[in-house]
């Protein structure tokens, strides 16, 4: 691990405040990642925000500080994955419509932060279509309400299939879902919800299979199959789908 920052002022009390870490096996080898936990307790300003080197939107300054931090934190994992393709690129990762960012051309990838760590993933245009990681915590019980409530179909396995406890089980299926969002919704550019999507694991192979139950376009017709990868390092749950070129 290397840690990125430790200085000493009236704010950060000689705190470490980012440090970057290994990243879930997930993706295929041709995808570039940059992952870091990070102190969700520390002030992080401006001042953080510039050691990060990451630009700081309007929308994101003014608001609350744990939006703050997780998105320099996870800036930050997507211009150091960035650079492991593009050794010489020194521009912002900026946001676009609907919150998305907005990667160099030729590239394709996607964030996820939450809990104290945050990653990126990102590859060339020419060896993926799109691509969609996410991390997700342990559910707490509201939580896993909510999810059950929202974010499940009838024919959604049960979570005896794959010998998980129900905390454990339904923050996977929902980060699996996540991912295939942020994965397809760029292509697409029209919202579809959890509804539209069901889910097969192999926990064996720590693999899952994604079918669309909707038509989101004409190369993405119902029936369609995209593969994706799981794994689980308490408290966290990760994902990654990538999908191939035509």
């Amino acid at each position: 691990m290397l840690s990125l920052f430790s200085f000493t002022s009236q704010t950060y009390h000689m705190q470490t405040i980012l440090t970057q870490c290994e990243s879930p096996g997930i993706l295929p080898t041709y995808v570039a990642r940059s992952s870091a936990r990070f102190d969700a307790d520390a002030v992080w300003d401006s001042s953080a925000a510039a050691k990060l080197g990451v630009a700081l939107p309007d929308g994101v300054a003014c608001a609350v500080m744990k939006r703050r931090v997780e998105y320099m934190a996870g800036r930050y994992c997507a211009t150091e994955a960035v650079r492991s393709i593009l050794p010489g690129f020194d521009s912002d990762i900026a946001t676009g419509s609907g919150g998305a960012p907005c990667w160099p051309a030729g590239l394709v990838g996607s964030i996820t932060h939450t809990h104290e760590f945050a990653s990126a993933a990102v590859a060339s245009a020419s060896r993926a279509r799109g691509i969609g990681i996410d991390t997700e915590c342990v559910l707490t019980p509201s939580a896993l309400r909510a999810v059950r409530r929202i974010g499940t179909r009838a024919d959604d396995p049960a979570p005896s299939s794959l010998g998980l406890a129900d905390e454990i089980y339904y923050a996977l299926l929902f980060s699996s879902k996540e991912s295939v969002f942020k994965c397809l919704h760029p292509l697409v550019r029209r919202m579809f919800d959890f509804q539209d999507v069901r889910i097969a694991f192999a926990r064996e192979l720590g693999t899952f299979q994604v079918t669309l139950l909707a038509d989101l376009s004409c190369d993405l017709p119902i029936g369609f199959t995209i593969d994706g990868r799981w794994v689980v390092e308490e408290p966290l749950v990760h994902t990654g789908v990538v999908l191939q070129p035509l």
